[in-house]
């Protein structure tokens, strides 16, 4: 490209002049969406918070025996966490004259980019849960973060958290056995079975 159709800004051209054969898009225009697989239900609220609690559970049912009542048991939501929604928006400033002059279609396409925007935010978002999975300021409804060593039952501590953070067979084998001696909040068997989806980051892949 002859240098004279570059501007003496940060590598801004000058929509006006002609000569260019195509533009060369530096994004990808099918969007990925990961964030899907991982939050694949979304929510909209008019609400100034979302309160979201944790379902208890009952017991294991007793033996009774002949003329004998029911024992009552207690149903609890244990655990609480308001959500406070967030409002995000991206403006785009064009003058007439760069409109007018737009010859390769530039401005007239800028909403695809405005959506990747979008998507990047969502995907950045959900990747949070991850990222930010040990952050004191992400905490659950239970009280702590998400990946920790102490999540509260009604009596002791659940762990899902491992010590180490290199990816390796020990480390899928010790976080599976421990997915299949999950507890319920009253510390009754409540394994998870599966299926299962792994994500690795680029730096253990």
């Amino acid at each position: 490209m002859p240098r004279s159709e570059w501007s003496s800004g940060a590598g801004n051209f000058y929509l006006h002049r002609v000569g260019l054969e195509y533009l060369v898009p530096l994004y990808q225009k099918k969007l990925t969406n990961l964030y899907k697989e991982i939050a694949p239900r979304t929510r909209s609220t008019d609400q100034r918070f979302i309160r979201v609690y944790t379902e208890g559970d009952f017991e294991m049912a007793p033996q009774v025996n002949q003329l004998t009542g029911i024992p009552f048991d207690d149903f609890q939501t244990p655990y609480k966490l308001d959500v406070t929604p967030v409002k995000r928006g991206i403006a785009f400033a064009v003058s007439t004259e760069a409109v007018e002059t737009d010859q390769y279609g530039v401005n007239s396409n800028i909403v695809p980019k405005i959506a990747r925007a979008f998507n990047k935010t969502k995907e950045q978002a959900v990747a949070n849960l991850f990222i930010l999975a040990d952050a004191s300021d992400t905490l659950g409804p239970d009280g702590v973060n998400w990946a920790s060593d102490s999540h509260p039952l009604e009596d002791g501590t659940l762990v899902d958290n491992l010590s180490s953070d290199a990816l390796s067979i020990t480390a899928l084998e010790t976080m599976m056995q421990r997915i299949r001696k999950h507890k319920s909040h009253r510390g009754d068997p409540y394994p998870v079975m599966g299926p299962f989806m792994l994500m690795v980051p680029p730096d253990l892949d």
